[in-house]
Protein backbone atom coordinates (compact mmCIF):
# COMPACT_ATOMS: atom_id res chain seq x y z
CA UNK A 1 0.00 0.00 0.00
CA UNK A 2 2.84 2.16 0.69
CA UNK A 3 3.99 1.90 -2.84
CA UNK A 4 0.92 3.19 -3.97
CA UNK A 5 0.99 5.93 -1.78
CA UNK A 6 3.83 7.42 -2.94
CA UNK A 7 3.50 6.72 -6.45
CA UNK A 8 5.48 3.75 -6.92
CA UNK A 9 9.08 6.04 -5.73
CA UNK A 10 8.41 8.81 -7.44
CA UNK A 11 6.57 10.76 -4.81
CA UNK A 12 7.76 9.28 -1.35
CA UNK A 13 6.33 12.38 0.34
CA UNK A 14 3.12 11.02 -0.08
CA UNK A 15 4.15 8.42 2.17
CA UNK A 16 4.00 10.90 5.03
CA UNK A 17 0.86 12.91 3.76
CA UNK A 18 -0.82 9.85 4.27
CA UNK A 19 -0.19 9.95 7.84
CA UNK A 20 -0.52 13.44 8.04
CA UNK A 21 -4.41 13.29 6.68
CA UNK A 22 -5.35 11.47 9.66
CA UNK A 23 -4.21 14.70 12.04
CA UNK A 24 -7.38 16.70 11.70
CA UNK A 25 -9.77 13.58 12.15
CA UNK A 26 -7.92 12.78 15.41
CA UNK A 27 -8.55 16.12 16.54
CA UNK A 28 -12.52 15.81 15.89
CA UNK A 29 -13.04 12.68 17.46
CA UNK A 30 -12.01 14.36 20.69
CA UNK A 31 -14.77 16.44 20.58
CA UNK A 32 -15.24 20.26 20.28
CA UNK A 33 -17.02 19.40 16.54
CA UNK A 34 -21.00 20.46 17.82
CA UNK A 35 -21.36 16.73 16.96
CA UNK A 36 -20.67 15.26 20.49
CA UNK A 37 -23.52 12.45 21.46
CA UNK A 38 -23.74 10.27 24.61
CA UNK A 39 -22.31 6.96 24.96
CA UNK A 40 -25.47 4.91 24.28
CA UNK A 41 -26.07 6.84 20.88
CA UNK A 42 -25.47 4.11 18.78
CA UNK A 43 -27.63 1.73 20.53
CA UNK A 44 -30.93 4.34 20.61
CA UNK A 45 -30.21 4.65 16.79
CA UNK A 46 -30.21 0.52 16.60
CA UNK A 47 -33.27 0.14 18.74
CA UNK A 48 -35.40 2.63 16.39
CA UNK A 49 -34.05 1.40 12.99
CA UNK A 50 -31.92 -1.45 12.99
CA UNK A 51 -33.54 -4.14 14.61
CA UNK A 52 -31.56 -6.82 12.58
CA UNK A 53 -27.90 -4.94 15.04
CA UNK A 54 -30.61 -5.37 18.46
CA UNK A 55 -30.56 -9.21 17.82
CA UNK A 56 -27.28 -9.20 17.09
CA UNK A 57 -25.95 -7.49 19.52
CA UNK A 58 -27.76 -9.91 22.49
CA UNK A 59 -26.48 -12.84 20.21
CA UNK A 60 -22.69 -11.13 20.32
CA UNK A 61 -23.22 -10.70 24.34
CA UNK A 62 -23.64 -14.43 24.11
CA UNK A 63 -21.79 -15.89 21.32
CA UNK A 64 -18.81 -14.69 22.70
CA UNK A 65 -18.41 -17.81 24.69
CA UNK A 66 -19.70 -20.05 21.65
CA UNK A 67 -17.28 -22.98 20.75
CA UNK A 68 -18.07 -21.91 16.95
CA UNK A 69 -14.49 -19.70 15.65
CA UNK A 70 -16.88 -18.09 13.99
CA UNK A 71 -19.33 -16.69 16.54
CA UNK A 72 -16.49 -15.82 18.71
CA UNK A 73 -14.49 -13.50 16.75
CA UNK A 74 -17.31 -11.85 15.24
CA UNK A 75 -18.91 -11.76 18.35
CA UNK A 76 -16.04 -10.49 20.02
CA UNK A 77 -15.25 -8.28 17.19
CA UNK A 78 -19.21 -6.57 16.84
CA UNK A 79 -18.99 -5.99 20.49
CA UNK A 80 -15.42 -4.42 20.88
CA UNK A 81 -16.06 -2.46 17.91
CA UNK A 82 -19.44 -0.90 19.20
CA UNK A 83 -17.45 0.10 22.24
CA UNK A 84 -14.75 1.98 20.69
CA UNK A 85 -17.22 3.69 18.77
CA UNK A 86 -19.14 4.48 21.57
CA UNK A 87 -16.29 5.59 23.87
CA UNK A 88 -15.56 8.25 20.81
CA UNK A 89 -17.34 11.46 21.35
CA UNK A 90 -17.73 12.90 17.59
CA UNK A 91 -20.96 10.61 16.74
CA UNK A 92 -22.77 11.38 13.34
CA UNK A 93 -25.92 8.67 12.32
CA UNK A 94 -23.57 7.62 8.91
CA UNK A 95 -21.33 6.21 10.96
CA UNK A 96 -23.18 3.64 12.25
CA UNK A 97 -22.63 1.38 8.62
CA UNK A 98 -19.35 1.10 10.21
CA UNK A 99 -20.67 -0.88 13.85
CA UNK A 100 -23.95 -2.80 12.99
CA UNK A 101 -22.37 -5.01 9.95
CA UNK A 102 -20.76 -6.89 12.69
CA UNK A 103 -23.83 -7.55 14.86
CA UNK A 104 -25.90 -8.10 11.54
CA UNK A 105 -23.35 -11.03 10.94
CA UNK A 106 -23.39 -12.45 14.50
CA UNK A 107 -27.83 -12.54 14.18
CA UNK A 108 -27.09 -14.20 10.92
CA UNK A 109 -24.72 -17.34 12.17
CA UNK A 110 -27.21 -17.45 15.23
CA UNK A 111 -30.51 -17.88 12.87
CA UNK A 112 -28.42 -20.55 10.73
CA UNK A 113 -27.43 -22.11 13.69
CA UNK A 114 -31.26 -22.46 14.72
CA UNK A 115 -33.08 -23.18 11.99
CA UNK A 116 -30.17 -25.93 11.31
CA UNK A 117 -30.66 -27.10 14.71
CA UNK A 118 -34.15 -27.09 15.54
CA UNK A 119 -36.15 -27.09 11.89
CA UNK A 120 -37.20 -31.08 12.42
CA UNK A 121 -36.61 -31.87 16.37
CA UNK A 122 -38.58 -28.51 17.99
CA UNK A 123 -40.72 -26.79 16.12
CA UNK A 124 -41.44 -23.85 17.68
CA UNK A 125 -37.98 -22.91 18.16
CA UNK A 126 -37.58 -22.92 14.40
CA UNK A 127 -40.80 -21.15 14.36
CA UNK A 128 -39.91 -18.57 16.67
CA UNK A 129 -36.62 -17.93 14.47
CA UNK A 130 -38.43 -17.62 11.49
CA UNK A 131 -41.07 -15.47 13.29
CA UNK A 132 -38.06 -13.06 14.20
CA UNK A 133 -36.57 -12.88 11.07
CA UNK A 134 -39.97 -11.36 9.20
CA UNK A 135 -40.51 -9.08 11.71
CA UNK A 136 -37.08 -7.97 11.05
CA UNK A 137 -37.04 -7.74 7.59
CA UNK A 138 -40.62 -6.65 7.62
CA UNK A 139 -39.72 -3.43 10.17
CA UNK A 140 -36.54 -2.81 7.73
CA UNK A 141 -38.79 -1.92 4.73
CA UNK A 142 -41.35 0.35 6.58
CA UNK A 143 -38.17 1.97 8.24
CA UNK A 144 -36.69 2.14 4.59
CA UNK A 145 -39.91 3.58 2.89
CA UNK A 146 -40.49 5.78 5.58
CA UNK A 147 -37.32 7.64 5.76
CA UNK A 148 -36.87 7.68 1.98
CA UNK A 149 -40.12 8.78 0.92
CA UNK A 150 -42.01 10.45 3.81
CA UNK A 151 -39.40 11.55 6.59
CA UNK A 152 -36.38 12.09 4.82
CA UNK A 153 -36.47 15.79 5.50
CA UNK A 154 -38.17 15.20 9.15
CA UNK A 155 -35.45 16.35 11.87
CA UNK A 156 -37.63 14.33 14.42
CA UNK A 157 -36.02 11.41 12.65
CA UNK A 158 -32.43 10.66 14.46
CA UNK A 159 -31.21 9.19 10.60
CA UNK A 160 -32.49 12.60 9.29
CA UNK A 161 -29.38 14.53 10.25
CA UNK A 162 -28.25 18.05 8.45
CA UNK A 163 -30.09 17.15 5.63
CA UNK A 164 -31.45 20.04 3.14
CA UNK A 165 -34.83 21.03 3.77
CA UNK A 166 -37.88 21.04 0.61
CA UNK A 167 -37.28 24.74 0.63
CA UNK A 168 -34.56 24.38 -2.00
CA UNK A 169 -36.53 22.58 -3.95
CA UNK A 170 -39.19 25.12 -4.57
CA UNK A 171 -35.99 27.95 -5.63
CA UNK A 172 -35.14 25.08 -7.71
CA UNK A 173 -38.43 24.08 -9.76
CA UNK A 174 -38.85 28.12 -10.39
CA UNK A 175 -34.93 28.24 -11.71
CA UNK A 176 -35.87 24.84 -13.83
CA UNK A 177 -38.60 26.37 -15.32
CA UNK A 178 -37.60 29.77 -16.11
CA UNK A 179 -34.59 28.08 -17.90
CA UNK A 180 -36.92 25.78 -19.81
CA UNK A 181 -38.96 28.79 -21.00
CA UNK A 182 -35.81 31.04 -21.73
CA UNK A 183 -32.79 28.78 -22.11
CA UNK A 184 -30.37 31.68 -22.11
CA UNK A 185 -30.81 32.17 -17.97
CA UNK A 186 -28.66 28.83 -17.67
CA UNK A 187 -26.41 32.21 -17.61
CA UNK A 188 -28.07 34.39 -14.92
CA UNK A 189 -25.59 35.54 -12.25
CA UNK A 190 -26.07 33.76 -9.20
CA UNK A 191 -24.58 35.54 -5.96
CA UNK A 192 -24.62 33.35 -2.89
CA UNK A 193 -23.67 35.42 0.32
CA UNK A 194 -23.88 33.22 3.33
CA UNK A 195 -21.51 32.46 5.77
CA UNK A 196 -21.88 28.45 4.69
CA UNK A 197 -23.14 27.84 1.52
CA UNK A 198 -23.43 24.14 1.67
CA UNK A 199 -25.56 22.63 0.26
CA UNK A 200 -25.69 25.37 -2.80
CA UNK A 201 -22.50 24.59 -4.37
CA UNK A 202 -23.15 20.89 -4.86
CA UNK A 203 -26.50 22.30 -6.32
CA UNK A 204 -26.14 25.50 -8.31
CA UNK A 205 -22.03 25.27 -9.67
CA UNK A 206 -23.64 24.20 -12.99
CA UNK A 207 -24.66 27.86 -13.39
CA UNK A 208 -21.34 29.14 -14.75
CA UNK A 209 -22.47 32.62 -13.45
CA UNK A 210 -22.39 31.17 -9.97
CA UNK A 211 -20.71 32.90 -7.26
CA UNK A 212 -20.12 31.62 -4.12
CA UNK A 213 -19.09 34.12 -1.55
CA UNK A 214 -18.34 31.66 1.71
CA UNK A 215 -17.40 33.62 5.29
CA UNK A 216 -15.74 36.44 3.09
CA UNK A 217 -18.87 37.98 2.31
CA UNK A 218 -18.50 39.89 -0.36
CA UNK A 219 -20.84 43.44 -1.27
CA UNK A 220 -24.65 42.40 -2.46
CA UNK A 221 -24.32 43.02 -6.29
CA UNK A 222 -27.12 44.82 -7.67
CA UNK A 223 -26.56 43.17 -11.61
CA UNK A 224 -27.28 39.70 -9.74
CA UNK A 225 -30.38 37.80 -10.82
CA UNK A 226 -30.38 35.95 -7.83
CA UNK A 227 -29.26 36.41 -4.45
CA UNK A 228 -28.61 34.41 -1.41
CA UNK A 229 -27.62 35.82 1.90
CA UNK A 230 -28.18 35.53 5.43
CA UNK A 231 -30.88 37.05 7.64
CA UNK A 232 -28.79 39.96 8.85
CA UNK A 233 -27.34 40.49 5.96
CA UNK A 234 -27.79 44.62 4.35
CA UNK A 235 -29.48 44.66 1.18
CA UNK A 236 -30.17 48.60 1.64
CA UNK A 237 -28.64 49.15 -1.36
CA UNK A 238 -30.79 47.49 -4.33
CA UNK A 239 -31.49 49.27 -7.14
CA UNK A 240 -34.32 47.66 -9.23
CA UNK A 241 -37.16 45.74 -7.50
CA UNK A 242 -36.28 41.96 -6.51
CA UNK A 243 -38.78 39.14 -5.29
CA UNK A 244 -37.37 38.23 -1.67
CA UNK A 245 -38.34 34.92 0.20
CA UNK A 246 -37.34 33.67 3.68
CA UNK A 247 -36.23 30.22 3.41
CA UNK A 248 -35.15 26.93 5.70
CA UNK A 249 -31.90 25.86 3.86
CA UNK A 250 -31.12 22.51 6.50
CA UNK A 251 -30.79 21.57 9.98
CA UNK A 252 -29.15 23.08 12.60
CA UNK A 253 -28.55 26.37 10.27
CA UNK A 254 -30.76 29.60 11.00
CA UNK A 255 -33.27 30.82 8.23
CA UNK A 256 -31.78 32.58 4.65
CA UNK A 257 -33.06 35.00 2.44
CA UNK A 258 -33.66 34.90 -1.51
CA UNK A 259 -33.53 37.47 -3.90
CA UNK A 260 -34.93 37.19 -8.08
CA UNK A 261 -35.19 40.11 -9.76
CA UNK A 262 -37.87 40.99 -10.82
CA UNK A 263 -37.01 41.98 -14.45
CA UNK A 264 -35.73 38.49 -14.80
CA UNK A 265 -38.65 36.24 -13.52
CA UNK A 266 -41.15 38.52 -15.07
CA UNK A 267 -44.81 37.12 -15.83
CA UNK A 268 -43.36 33.76 -13.13
CA UNK A 269 -45.75 32.70 -9.99
CA UNK A 270 -43.38 32.93 -6.61
CA UNK A 271 -45.65 31.25 -3.90
CA UNK A 272 -44.44 32.95 -1.02
CA UNK A 273 -42.60 35.99 -2.21
CA UNK A 274 -43.03 38.95 -1.17
CA UNK A 275 -41.91 42.56 -3.65
CA UNK A 276 -38.72 44.70 -1.80
CA UNK A 277 -35.89 46.87 -3.71
CA UNK A 278 -36.87 50.02 -5.37
CA UNK A 279 -37.82 50.54 -9.28
CA UNK A 280 -34.86 51.91 -11.42
CA UNK A 281 -34.25 54.89 -12.08
CA UNK A 282 -33.28 55.17 -15.96
CA UNK A 283 -32.04 57.95 -17.87
CA UNK A 284 -33.51 59.80 -20.59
Amino acid sequence: MGVFFCGFFHNRKGLSDFFMALMPWLKTGVGGSGHEKPFFYWLQLMGRYEWAAILGLAGALVGVFSRSWKMRFFSALALSNWVIYSIIPYKTPWCIISIIWPFVVVAGLWTDALVIKYRTVNVPVYLFAASAVVVVIGHSVMTGYRLNFVNYSDPSEPYVYVQTKNDIRIIEDIFREKIQASPALQNMVLQINLNDTWPLPWLFSRFPNAQFNENNIAPVSTDADVIFTELSADVGNFSGLYWQRKIDLRDARESINVYLKASTFEGMTLPGFSMVGQPEVRGF
